[in-house]
Order: C-alpha cells, then structure tokens, then sequence
C-alpha cells in the first residue's frame, strides 16, 4: 500500500524549511515526545513497582495535570495583548 500525495497537504513542507518555524515545531515535537514518554514510564513504575492500581494511578496524576493547566493559564497572561491569534500559532498562517 502507497499513499499518494494529495493536492493539499495538512502540513505544506515549506512550512519546515522556514527556518525558525521548523525549529520551533521541532522543539515542540520534541517537547510532547519527551512528555508522553514521562506519562507512559511514570504509568508502568506506579502500577508495576508500586502495585497501584489503574485508578489510584489516575489520580496521582491529577496534581500534574493540575500544574499543566495552570501553569498554561499563568503563561497566557504574559503575553502580550496586542498580538493576534493568527501570528501566535506554531505555523503563523
């Protein structure tokens, strides 16, 4: 089985050759890679090492997830107000 190329694509590789939008979306790959390998390996060491089960392993993540909100909500407000949303989003389009 072959994909074909359609007319257009979800994510235009001019987009990755710009070089500070490559970067960025790079970073925040590398970002969300690092993340799921944190929650995936925390996940077997609860359940594994530590016996806890399925639920009392989703509720100890509960104040991690707490934090991410949090910390994202405290982020936004030091951006600034003036920007638009279209020049703050990862592609800029």
């Amino acid at each position: 089985m072959v994909a074909e190329p359609g007319p257009q694509p979800l994510l235009p590789l001019r987009v990755l050759l710009d070089r500070d939008r490559g970067a960025s979306l790079s970073a925040l790959m590398l970002a969300n890679v690092g993340m799921f390998a944190v929650f995936l390996f925390l996940t077997y060491y609860l359940q594994l090492t530590l016996h806890y089960s399925p639920v009392r392993t989703g509720l100890a993540f509960m104040p991690l997830i707490g934090g991410t909100i949090a910390g994202a909500g405290i982020g936004l407000q030091f951006l600034p107000a003036s920007r638009d949303r279209a020049s703050s989003s990862p592609a800029g389009c």
